[in-house]
């Protein structure tokens, strides 16, 4: 059956749709397909001041801003170096099903130069954890930690 025809009782025959009738079945399709769409979750709300524990025992601290990892400072203690490093970060966070990721990585020298990267995993809008790569330090070498966050 083709759609573009409509079927005329009165005479018994086919007949093509006029632009009104395309109009309205164009209409009464949307209005089905809107009431049948799942309804899309309200994003969670991560933005605030967050703070937690790497593996090291050393502190993390970041902020989230309109859907924003922003100002990550993180203290690390490896291959005889100890420190605080803060990130000037900008990384959107990727929001889905409940959770949200961002990946923040910080290259002050270079590409050739130290490099660290922290990886975050929003499992709640008050819980977070992930890891921090430090790599090609001077003297020091590279590590790897894990960190858990909270914001009260």
């Amino acid at each position: 059956m083709r759609l573009d025809y409509a079927f005329c009782t009165m005479k018994r025959y086919w007949r093509p749709l006029t632009r009104r009738e395309w109009q309205f079945a164009a209409g009464m399709a949307i209005l089905i397909w809107c009431a049948c769409s799942p309804a899309r979750p309200t994003p969670l709300n991560f933005n605030g001041d967050w703070s937690g524990t790497t593996s090291q025992g050393r502190p993390i601290r970041f902020s989230v801003q309109d859907v924003r990892v922003i100002a990550v400072t993180v203290e690390y203690a490896f291959g005889g170096c100890a420190g605080s490093l803060t990130i000037p970060a900008d990384a959107i966070l990727q929001n889905t099903s409940g959770t949200a990721d961002a990946v923040v990585t910080y290259t002050p020298n270079g590409p050739a130069g130290a490099r660290t990267t922290v990886n975050f995993l929003f499992t709640s809008p008050t819980s977070a954890h992930g890891t921090a790569q430090f790599t090609n330090y001077p003297t020091c070498g590279d590590s790897n930690v894990t960190w858990t966050a909270n914001k009260p």
